[in-house]
């Protein structure tokens, strides 16, 4: 669960000052909120799901998957700043078609959120609209300890994924397909 680390309104340029800010740091409309780490279980998901999209994309020089210390800006005056398990941003979605250092000014197409236990539902749903709102295609919300993907193609449209069924990319990763229960075994 989140906690409040300070009062003042904090800005992107502040943000990324902060020391470990990219490991420990979420804003939440314009609150420095610590995150808690992901577990070994969650982690081992993450870096799965990363090789799986380098993978399919097929390109050595391919910057276009982002791990968990990756933070986007997704709302301004004030600032919220997230970060999610694994994402995928096209080129075409970023600046120069390569990641900035510090916090992007582009989302992810595919943004994916890896549930754990100090994860609460009233978190899950805000991240939820702040993605879809800033721009996100496609968002996953996997729960390992159920073994199931919900599916987001939109904020109010969900299909829950389990074991026998596959992930699709849709129009944010053409073309992936993941066995669920290959991610989930």
């Amino acid at each position: 669960m989140p906690v409040t680390v300070a009062e003042k309104l904090i800005s992107k340029d502040e943000f990324e000052r902060l020391p470990d800010a990219f490991k420990r740091y979420e804003v939440e409309h314009g609150e420095l909120v610590e995150v808690e780490p992901m577990g070994n279980l969650e982690s081992s998901i993450a870096v799965f799901l990363g090789y799986l999209f380098f993978a399919h994309l097929n390109d050595p020089t391919s910057r276009e998957v982002m791990g968990p210390e990756a933070r986007f800006r997704l709302a301004r005056d004030p600032d919220v700043i997230r970060g999610c398990d694994v994402s995928y941003v096209p080129r075409d979605r970023m600046p120069g078609g390569r990641p900035e250092s510090g916090v992007g000014d582009y989302v992810p197409a595919l943004a994916v959120e890896i549930i754990s236990p100090s994860n609460t539902a009233a978190s899950i749903a805000q991240r939820l609209d702040e993605w879809f709102a800033a721009g996100v295609q496609l968002l996953w919300i996997i729960y390992p300890q159920q073994k199931c993907v919900y599916v987001y193609p939109s904020p109010t449209d969900c299909t829950i994924l389990r074991a026998g069924q596959t992930l699709d990319g849709g129009s944010a990763l053409p073309g992936l397909r993941i066995p669920i229960d290959e991610l989930l075994a």
